[in-house]
């Protein structure tokens, strides 16, 4: 009896001591779950959804990433990778300079250790451009002869530069308002008296960062001068009909005070195929719509729009394959008065200039030589360069005979993804084209 009762109690104290090693064994498991969650890595700032402002520091932080030092990325939207810091401390901080060429949404930033296996990214987030031309504004009209105030904010520069684009009338020439200004926010610009137009614009800009910008809308100068005895009236010697493709341009006579002007385009503008552009116009008091024609050598080509809304502006997605010269457009009041029109002077659509190779798909070996193809160039040499997503790598000659093609030798230490070929005319600033992203692989 004695021994039962001495056995009985050496079961209840090994399942005791099982059950308390058990105990034991599971708070173990959920101390280390947590400690390992709780130290896990992870980027602090930015976080998803914020706003950072281009061209200005930005403090990124980061905990529990392990070694000693660390690289930073900024991944854009497609995936592009740019280098942000290499081999810097592993502190859990580093203050970036935001670039000023930065700017929409969808950005992430990796922060990765260099010796181990440990890495965070943050959640999206968004640059924005803070400066800003307040005045002039969308559609003023500034009259020449005159003193007006310029208006800009959001620069941290001391001094700033000021350049007016000219309007299509003048070749889309630059003017320097001022080479080098205070940046109070204002600056008095007396307007030349023989500038009158449409299409005009500002740009404000840092003296020693010129990426940091600030571009203004559209606006006018004296577009709408007319002498107050002047009175029009556009009517139509001949309508278009069915089988009558052939149109005339209209007379005046004098009965009314209203004016109709096509703003845009105004006449021997040259324009891009495959790329959108704004047909501006005023004064059609037809009705609520308009109809807009396309007309290459005086005969219907194509309606752009058959009932657009009657509000002074239709963006005009130009085919991609369209090209040729004596084009027209003409604005048409609808339905009620079709005799209610304006229509342009004569234009010009040329093919945009393009990088053919290399394309998407394309992987070159460093170290191996390759032709960069391109066409619709028209300068007569080339400049051409190799960009990684949106940093500059090098120039890769800046005299390149515009023949459609150039060969070019990969450097031997070259090697990534998001490489990029930027061909540019050496004399017209708008002739510039981008290949799409390419691979280089180590030899």
């Amino acid at each position: 009896m004695f021994k039962k009762n001495i056995n009985k109690l050496l079961l209840l104290k090994n399942k005791s001591f099982h059950i308390f090693l058990l105990s034991a064994f599971l708070i173990c498991v959920i101390s280390l779950s947590l400690f390992s969650q709780s130290a896990s890595p992870n980027v602090i700032s930015p976080t998803g959804g914020d706003k950072l402002e281009s061209g200005r520091p930005y403090k990124i932080e980061w905990a529990n990433i392990r070694g000693s030092k660390v690289n930073i990325n900024l991944i854009g939207r497609g995936g592009i990778s740019s280098k942000i810091a290499r081999d810097v401390k592993n502190t859990g901080s580093f203050l970036w300079n935001v670039s000023c060429s930065l700017k929409g949404e969808g950005f992430i930033i990796w922060v990765m250790s260099t010796t181990a296996n440990s890495r965070a990214r943050c959640d999206n987030f968004e640059i924005v451009n803070p400066r800003q031309i307040i005045a002039p504004k969308k559609g003023d009209n500034v009259k020449s002869g005159s003193k007006f105030t310029i208006k800009w904010t959001g620069f941290d520069c001391k001094n700033v530069r000021i350049t007016l684009s000219l309007s299509q009338k003048y070749k889309n020439r630059t003017a320097h308002l001022t080479f080098s200004t205070r940046n109070k926010g204002s600056f008095i610009w007396e307007v030349p008296r023989n500038y009158k137009g449409a299409d005009f614009q500002l740009f404000v800009r840092d003296v020693f960062k010129q990426s940091c910008v600030a571009i203004s809308d559209y606006f006018y100068i004296n577009p709408f001068t007319v002498k107050k005895s002047l009175k029009t009236l556009i009517s139509t010697k001949t309508l278009i009909s069915k089988g009558q493709k052939t149109l005339t341009q209209p007379t005046q006579s004098t009965t009314t005070n209203r004016v109709k002007l096509l703003l845009r385009p105004l006449g021997k503008e040259i324009l891009k195929a495959g790329s959108p552009y704004e047909i501006k116009w005023t004064g059609l008091l037809g009705g609520p719509n308009v109809r807009i024609i396309l007309i290459k050598n005086k005969k219907f080509q194509a309606n752009l729009a058959l009932d657009a809304k009657n509000t002074g502006s239709f963006i005009w997605n130009i085919g991609p394959n369209k090209q040729g010269s004596n084009y027209q457009i003409r604005v048409t009041g609808y339905p009620k008065n079709t005799k209610d029109y304006v229509i342009s002077q004569p234009f010009s659509i040329i093919l945009p200039a393009r990088v053919t190779k290399p394309n998407r798909y394309f992987t070159v070996r460093s170290g191996e030589k390759f032709m960069i193809n391109w066409r619709n160039f028209t300068s007569k040499t080339l400049i051409i360069e190799l960009w990684q997503g949106k940093l500059f790598k090098q120039t890769i000659t800046r005299s390149a005979p515009n023949t459609n093609n150039y060969e070019w030798p990969v450097a031997s230490h070259y090697n990534g993804y998001g490489f990029k070929i930027k061909i540019k005319s050496s004399t017209k600033s708008g002739e510039v084209a981008f290949s799409e992203s390419f691979k280089i692989l180590k030899k």
